[in-house]
């Protein structure tokens, strides 16, 4: 129901939609049994769930879901599609999505390493870990313009500074 409501625009406000989110880990820890799979199942994707709204509403500046208008024409079934501000960065072109990718394999591990915990801290849900190779993709259609451009200028300055060094080397041999 709360996905058919996003579709069709029947959300005013993003804390109605959190909201009819909310009533229905409610509803589910009322109508069933304490410790049963159910609540139990409620609980823990109920806390999930709050713990990811908190995330996006930080990621995009929201203050109050109570009079956040929701934008009815991108329903992606997250609950966090608010007003964008005036000032807010444009999506990244295909072509820069692709140059960012280039781009990291110009990094060092480490530098890798801190894209990742970058990603991780402001966007979450665009990591996918796979623990048994050791590895990690980024769904870059989930990382906002501003958290992308924040990591774009960090790559790009990591890759200069190796640029500098790798210059230095060769001035010195």
């Amino acid at each position: 129901k709360v996905k058919r409501n996003l579709e069709s625009g029947n959300y005013k406000t993003l804390g109605e939609c959190a909201d009819d989110v909310r009533l229905i880990w409610k509803n589910c820890m009322t109508y069933n049994a304490d410790g049963s799979n159910f609540f139990v199942l409620a609980q823990g994707l109920g806390k999930k769930w709050e713990d990811r709204f908190a995330k996006i509403l930080k990621d995009h500046n929201v203050d109050s879901v109570s009079s956040t208008p929701l934008n009815s024409s991108s329903s992606n079934g997250s609950c966090a599609q608010s007003q964008k501000p005036k000032d807010e960065i444009a999506p990244p072109t295909l072509e820069e999505k692709r140059q960012f990718a280039r781009m990291l394999y110009k990094l060092t591990k480490t530098e890798v390493g801190q894209v990742i915990v970058e990603l991780d801290q402001h966007c979450g849900v665009c990591l996918t870990r796979n623990k048994e190779e050791d590895e990690v993709e980024i769904d870059i259609d989930k990382v906002s313009p501003k958290v992308f451009a924040n990591v774009v200028q960090y790559v790009k300055s990591c890759i200069a500074n190796n640029n500098q060094n790798t210059n230095k080397k060769q001035r010195t041999s």
